[in-house]
């Protein structure tokens, strides 16, 4: 389960490959009073919390995508995007509509076509388009970009990566056939960059770009506060324009930056913190007595 599964979900589930799932509360959110806990009812679907408080061990790097190299960065990126598909793993991948509301292979398992969403918007109130998508790939193709995610672009047909059918609709062209959630991870992993922003920008300088401090969000969270070396912050963003259920079930996420393991242990021992990621397994025995 991703961190921004996490913290989209109105409760934990822990799932057992061939189990049946258990589900545990929601950790009681950090500094807030008993009545701040209680549920607001926006729908007899969807109740939004307040405060989730995660310890991390990592500051972010950059937020432009086709250029970002951390976990940090990715997990944060994730939040502001909508998903080209939404995927999860219960014993085997899952994938469900993203900003992709349909995608299917030919025959030959050599060419993926995607129909996206027509209301999602930037933050800034621009629609999302496949031109978006076209010009994400052409940024990480360039080589003066210098982008991590060029081996990504190795099996898919140069000039058809992608191919814009029109604002809504694309084709992926791979060089061959092959494992399909693997052709999925090079297509729909990478969260967008906004056209109408940087493609006037000098392409050996995105790292330096405002939105590597600044994103612009088009899912269902934005960067509220960045505090280096100290807290992320990030709420709902009150712009996005996609579906309900793609919306937060949490008020807030503050990402408290704690570089030692240990202190982090300490704060989520202490309830300082709500969650932290990769606890070894002789803490995790311990905890769960």
């Amino acid at each position: 389960m991703s961190l921004r599964t996490v913290i989209m979900a109105p409760l934990f589930v822990l799932l057992a490959c061939g189990g049946e799932s258990a589900p545990a509360p929601a950790p009681a959110p950090s500094g807030s009073s008993g009545a701040e806990q209680q549920p607001d009812q926006v729908s007899a679907e969807h109740e939004t919390r307040d405060t989730l408080v995660v310890g991390t061990s990592a500051d972010l790097g950059n937020l432009v995508s086709v250029v970002q190299e951390s976990a940090a960065d990715s997990d944060i990126l994730a939040a502001l995007s909508t998903r080209m598909v939404e995927v999860d793993f219960d014993c085997s991948i899952k994938k469900a509509p993203g900003l992709a509301e349909s995608f299917e292979w030919s025959p030959e398992g050599t060419t993926l076509t995607m129909r996206l969403r027509s209301d999602i918007s930037w933050e800034d109130g621009k629609p999302v388009t496949a031109h978006d998508v076209a010009f994400t790939y052409d940024l990480i193709s360039d080589p003066s970009v210098a982008s991590p995610r060029l081996p990504y672009m190795a099996r898919l047909v140069e000039g058809k990566r992608p191919v814009v059918i029109d604002d809504h609709t694309i084709e992926w062209h791979f060089t061959e056939a092959y494992d399909r959630d693997t052709q999925m991870s090079h297509v729909a992993a990478i969260s967008l960059v906004p056209k109408h922003i940087l493609e006037s920008t000098d392409r050996a300088s995105l790292r330096s770009s405002p939105l590597a401090t600044a994103p612009l969000s088009y899912g269902p969270w934005k960067l509220a506060k960045w505090e280096p070396n100290q807290r992320i912050v990030l709420e709902p963003n009150d712009k996005f324009t996609g579906p309900d259920e793609f919306k937060p079930y949490l008020k807030k996420v503050i990402f408290k930056i704690i570089p030692e393991y240990s202190t982090r242990m300490l704060e989520l021992e202490s309830g300082k913190i709500d969650m932290m990621q990769s606890i070894l397994v002789a803490d995790a025995d311990r905890l769960r007595k």
